[in-house]
């Protein structure tokens, strides 16, 4: 990146909120308690932490709202006041297995910017697994009639049983959260997560994210995020990735512009076309943006 070149990307994993909604208790929580990183994320402050960083594009993916269409409603308010149109999507919330869980999905797909849904498989706690409830894989199919697709986001063990559901479900498009949730990183670790990443990339209609090194390694740098990067390369190939941020979490161990620089570096041998493709292109076909 040079001052008269500025790296330009398209960001297909940024959250915005806004505490006053009390849709969000948990951060609420976090903030009181006196957790400095929480607060308010808009699209100013998304915007002002690209700094260097051409930021043309971005998806909001739900961040854990107690209700998931007050938070698109939100969000849609928030993209319409302001002056920058770098929002051109949304992923929403919903539970799966909700009574009536089909009617909120034509809700939500009424919403001009909502593309898809997300009910993270690794956030459902000790009393539930959804893969196993048969009213959530019914939900999981009703997304094709609605035109949404899913944000995969589950631990490695998870990955068999999802790949099972998903590959039954041709039309619905699915995006790997965060390279497959590479947290454990002893050899063991890598195995299992290798294993769960190759079962669902078997899969033709699931990309991969390639985002949130700190979450897994807070102390990260290129070479570090090198390995993961590239198998999830190897596995789906250039043709179904894409590089995302997940700020503003990704905020508490680095920048925007070194999450971005970072990104740029590690695919700086390939082709022009296949770093545009992963930088930008992917991202805008899978959200249709």
């Amino acid at each position: 990146m040079t001052a008269d070149a500025p790296l330009e990307v398209v960001d297909p994993h940024v959250h915005v909120w806004d505490l006053r909604t009390r849709l969000y208790p948990r951060r609420e929580r976090q903030r009181d308690a006196g957790d400095a990183t929480i607060g308010d994320y808009l699209l100013e402050d998304l915007l002002a932490d690209a700094g260097p960083v051409r930021l043309a594009k971005a998806v909001h993916i739900e961040a854990f709202p107690t209700d998931g269409l007050a938070e698109v409603r939100h969000v849609m308010a928030l993209a319409n006041a302001s002056a920058s149109d770098v929002l051109r999507g949304i992923v929403a919330h919903a539970d799966l297995a909700a009574p009536g869980v089909g009617e909120q999905l034509q809700q939500l797909a009424n919403f001009p910017l909502v593309r898809g849904v997300r009910h993270a498989l690794n956030r459902s706690g000790d009393t539930r697994s959804l893969l196993d409830e048969p009213d959530w894989r019914a939900g999981f199919g009703l997304l094709a009639q609605h035109g949404l697709s899913f944000e995969l986001q589950l631990s490695p063990p998870q990955a068999e049983k999802a790949a099972e559901l998903i590959a039954r479900h041709g039309s619905i498009p699915v995006a790997l959260n965060h390279m497959g949730w590479p947290k454990d990183r002893d050899l063991q670790g890598w195995r299992a997560w290798r294993h769960g990443l190759r079962t669902l990339a078997r899969i033709d209609h699931v990309w991969v994210k390639i985002s949130g090194p700190g979450m897994f390694d807070p102390a990260w740098t290129v070479e570090s995020v090198k390995p993961y990067a590239f198998e999830a390369l190897e596995a789906f190939g250039v043709e179904r990735a894409m590089f995302a941020s997940n700020f503003p979490v990704d905020r508490r161990w680095s920048s925007y512009a070194r999450v971005w620089e970072s990104f740029a570096e590690i695919v700086a041998s390939l082709r022009a076309d296949q770093q545009s493709r992963l930088l930008r292109g992917n991202a805008e076909t899978f959200y249709r943006i």
